[in-house]
């Protein structure tokens, strides 16, 4: 699209030249339509025919990138073998912003569905209207199932989306406290903390999801994921952050290797002026010496920041301190000490165990430490232990292998 300047043109060569381009536009069709204004930073809604409302995405604080999009479940048209339809939603973490308002992306992402490794592939276009507030255009999913002749699309479908009412848009660090957050499909439950210097999440915990699996054993399957520390990022386009943990365990009676990322942005101010974020994650699980393999396949989230106080990095005060464990109930116990140095006498009670080899697939154990030093940093109060001792259980000689860590994060919506 082509646009006119708002400089007068006082000379004739400027007249002549402005009537030749006029009519070279006339004589191609060509529209005088201007550019669309830079799109405003912040969050937007949309509405997808016969599929009601759900999209969401946001445009960075600087204008060039669709953040964190999402479009809820979507219906797929489906040949091959299996059903004849299907269902699911699409996301993208990033795309780039073209001048003049419009957007284009194509991702690729491997996954599991319906006990078939699958790719799916997300495409994602559009333009941004005048005002820079409104914008549409057209998105579609395509699934291919290996090892079968099972495929299924969503076809090309219109969307369209409008700015949200919300507060001017800043790239000011997230403040510092305590996030809840909601998984659409798996309800509330996701939890993180922002550092005290704005600096780090800590503590990320996203309640039992649903995994996709394949070759031996159920189809699905349902584990927790968690992060102890991620890193905050500061750029134009805002605070973002992306983290990728890999780590050994064992599942449903074999050795497995669980990786889990997790990555998204700070959006600043919602229409309630409450900091927010979004994003994405997913966990793989690898079977050694099994073909089983699962997946929860990207995932969207979001949080807002919760009511709290001002948080500081005070030491904790002494006493004791009642806790939680999610799927386990309550009952872990400890104390900090009169000086707020240490935290003394930990508990936890009864906890299931996966096991591996002869015997069954599970057990059960309490855990306990006598003392684990409280250490200070810029980004708050922490503390790490890992205690070894040896003992018998079920009749034979063990090692036990403690492992506590965690942040005391100040002061709570009750103080």
């Amino acid at each position: 699209m082509f646009g006119l300047g708002g400089r007068l043109v006082h000379s004739l060569p400027g007249l002549l030249a402005a009537a030749c381009a006029m009519s070279l536009a006339l004589a191609f069709g060509l529209s005088s339509v201007a550019y669309a204004a830079a799109p405003l930073p912040g969050s937007y809604t949309g509405a997808i025919p016969g599929n009601g409302t759900g999209l969401k995405f946001f445009v960075s604080a600087d204008s060039a990138h669709l953040q964190d999009v999402y479009i809820p479940a979507t219906s797929l048209q489906c040949t091959g073998e299996g059903a004849a339809t299907g269902v699911d939603h699409l996301e993208a973490a990033d795309v780039t912003l073209e001048s003049g308002g419009s957007l284009a992306s194509t991702t690729t992402k491997e996954g599991i569905l319906e006990g078939h490794h699958v790719v799916f592939t997300y495409t994602f276009s559009g333009q941004f209207n005048v005002n820079g507030e409104e914008a549409s255009g057209t998105y579609r999913e395509d699934i291919a199932y290996e090892g079968s002749t099972r495929k299924c699309t969503t076809n090309s479908q219109p969307w369209s989306a409008k700015r949200d009412s919300q507060p001017t848009q800043t790239t000011a660090p997230p403040p510092p406290g305590s996030y809840t957050g909601a998984i659409p499909g798996n309800g509330t439950g996701l939890k993180l903390f922002v550092s005290a210097d704005s600096a780090h999440l800590q503590d990320v915990y996203i309640p039992a999801t649903s995994l996709q699996c394949t070759g031996e054993g159920a189809a699905t399957g349902v584990d927790h994921l968690e992060a102890a520390e991620v890193t905050l990022e500061s750029g134009t386009s805002g605070t973002s952050f992306a983290k990728a943990t890999t780590e050994k365990g064992k599942l449903e009676g074999h050795p497995v290797v669980f990786t889990f990322t997790f990555s998204g942005h700070f959006h600043s101010l919602n229409s309630s002026e409450v900091e927010r974020a979004a994003g994405f994650y997913r966990e793989d699980v690898t079977y050694e010496g099994s073909t089983r393999r699962c997946t929860t396949n990207n995932q969207s989230f979001s949080a807002t920041r919760d009511s709290q106080p001002t948080q500081t990095t005070a030491p904790p005060p002494p006493g004791s301190y009642t806790g939680a464990i999610p799927g386990n109930g309550t009952g872990l116990k400890f104390f900090v000490s009169g000086n707020s140095t240490h935290v003394q006498d930990v508990y936890i009670p009864a906890t299931s165990l996966q096991c591996t080899g002869e015997g069954a697939a599970t057990g059960v154990d309490h855990l306990e430490a006598a003392e684990v030093t409280i250490k200070v940093v810029t980004s708050g109060r922490w503390f790490t232990k890992k205690a070894t001792e040896k003992g018998i259980l079920g009749g034979h000689p063990v090692v036990f292998t403690f492992t506590f860590s965690g942040h005391f994060h100040s002061l709570n919506s009750s103080e």
